[in-house]
């Protein structure tokens, strides 16, 4: 019997993305740098500021990297509910990454060497408050640890999704 073109052109695909999300995820790991996708980050970090304001300084200057990561973490939970797992996997690689671009803006807080889009740097007002204006760096280390094991972990789901689509290919191409 032939092959459902639907489960074998999803295998092909989910397969196909997922390496090249482990070639993605590698780079981000061990040597994240600004880019493309970073661009939509920028845009819901700004958002954040606009929608959150009201609330006072604190969350104004919280809000950009708050919502920064609530719209792709939304869309993880969103396909985890609709039991979508490599969509929701995928988003949570978006998480993974944009929760590093935070911790390089973090990590930036003392030396302020990020060029910005308005005059004042979220986390430099912030740790100054808090007293960790010395610990930025280490605190956006640490930050990125944990946005490398969301990575990771979304590499993983994604990895059984793929998995799922390859039984069901075999399972269809053997009835």
């Amino acid at each position: 019997m032939e092959d459902s073109p639907k489960i074998k052109w999803e295998f092909i695909f989910k397969g196909f993305l997922a390496l090249l999300m482990t070639a993605y995820a590698i780079w981000i790991i061990s040597s994240y740098r600004y880019h493309i996708i970073d661009n939509a980050n920028l845009f819901f970090h700004e958002a954040g500021h606009l929608i959150l304001w009201f609330l006072g300084d604190t969350i104004h200057f919280l809000g950009g990297s708050i919502f920064q990561l609530v719209v792709p973490l939304s869309l993880v939970v969103y396909f985890a509910i609709k039991h979508q797992t490599f969509s929701s996997a995928f988003c949570g690689i978006w998480l993974g990454e944009s929760l590093m671009n935070t911790a390089v803006y973090v990590g930036d807080a003392k030396t302020m060497s990020i060029p910005l889009i308005g005059g004042i740097h979220d986390f430099n007002w912030l740790f100054t408050r808090w007293d960790l204006l010395d610990d930025a760096a280490e605190i956006g280390e640490t930050m990125h640890i944990i946005a490398s094991i969301i990575v990771i972990i979304s590499l993983l789901f994604l990895y059984k999704s793929v998995w799922q689509a390859k039984k069901e290919h075999i399972l269809t191409s053997s009835s």
